[in-house]
């Protein structure tokens, strides 16, 4: 007879990614003090704080990050507590995090980004004033303005537009070459009062309020 074990990537989360991940901050806060390590990792690298932030639960992730939690810390795809904030639309998480040293930036191309996981989730204006490039571009995903413009978001597309991002600038894998003025159905631009005036190469964008 052949046994086949099927293991769970989450089978060794601790009690404290438990708590974190379901926003127990009673628990969380005893656990801590009972002397669970507060950036205690799965097999996948997968920290307490990563779960507090995937859950949006502001107490936990403040609370975390008092006790010491790195909050550049990486799965093993890459993954970082601000991006998981981007991922949960927690605006509150995301201020916290780079209050307290978070890094905007993505530190390899093939990693996933914050700035545009808040392109899709409209939670971008924290990243954008910490300096974070608004024409930054992943080449499986495209441009912020491009994923902006893909999933509809048109106060995310007026804030891209405000500082400066480059309505030229699409998807490289994107077969059809489409720009994220072309992208957007119509009226989303003159919706927000934009004035667009398009060129080979580049563009530049009055905005007009």
């Amino acid at each position: 007879m052949v046994i086949i074990v099927m293991t769970c990537s989450w089978a060794d989360r601790s009690p404290l990614h438990e708590a974190a991940s379901q926003g127990r901050l009673l628990a969380l806060r005893t656990l801590l003090n009972q002397g669970y390590p507060v950036s205690i990792v799965t097999i996948d690298h997968v920290t307490p704080l990563h779960e507090a932030c995937l859950s949006g639960h502001v107490a936990c992730v403040r609370a975390l990050i008092n006790a010491g939690a790195n909050v550049n810390a990486t799965t093993i795809d890459g993954v970082t507590p601000l991006f998981n904030s981007c991922a949960s639309g927690s605006s509150v998480c995301v201020e916290l995090l780079l209050q307290n040293g978070a890094n905007p930036r993505t530190t390899l191309a093939h990693h996933p980004s914050a700035l545009h996981e808040a392109c899709s989730r409209e939670c971008l204006e924290s990243l954008l004033s910490r300096g974070v490039d608004p024409d930054y571009e992943v080449p499986h995903l495209g441009s912020a303005l491009y994923i902006s413009c893909f999933h509809k978001h048109s106060s995310c597309t007026k804030i891209l537009l405000h500082k400066g991002a480059n309505v030229n600038r699409g998807r490289g894998e994107d077969t059809n070459n489409l720009r994220p003025v072309e992208l957007a159905p119509p009226g989303v631009f003159s919706s927000i009062s934009a004035k667009l005036t398009l060129k080979s190469d580049s563009a530049s964008c009055e905005i007009c309020l």
